[in-house]
């Protein structure tokens, strides 16, 4: 795949840029099943609770943390647990500091 292409695809070269930090930063995240961080279709709220505590927990010791904050601020996921942050969290945040 092209850098341009990558680019277009993640919402432009800045975008690209920092999930590319992320990567190189060794995410602990690449190891681990992506539902813990994205969530199965339908889950009780317990459920939701449960995964994203544990999906928190392993974004808070890993070495991409910096970074994927960076990427999930630029990007505003809609969904999910980015930097140890749900998104509803990550959308807070932003307004918190806006």
């Amino acid at each position: 795949m092209t850098a341009a292409l990558m680019a277009a695809l993640l919402g432009g070269e800045r975008q690209a840029g920092l999930l590319a930090d992320v990567a190189d930063a060794g995410p602990a995240c690449q190891l681990a099943d992506a539902d813990l961080f994205i969530g199965p279709d339908i889950e009780t709220d317990s459920e939701r609770r449960e995964r994203e505590a544990s999906a928190k927990a392993l974004c808070r010791r890993c070495p991409a943390l910096t970074e994927c904050l960076a990427y999930a601020v630029a990007t505003a996921p809609r969904y999910g647990v980015w930097a140890a942050l749900t998104a509803d969290e990550l959308r807070a945040l932003k307004a918190e500091v806006a």
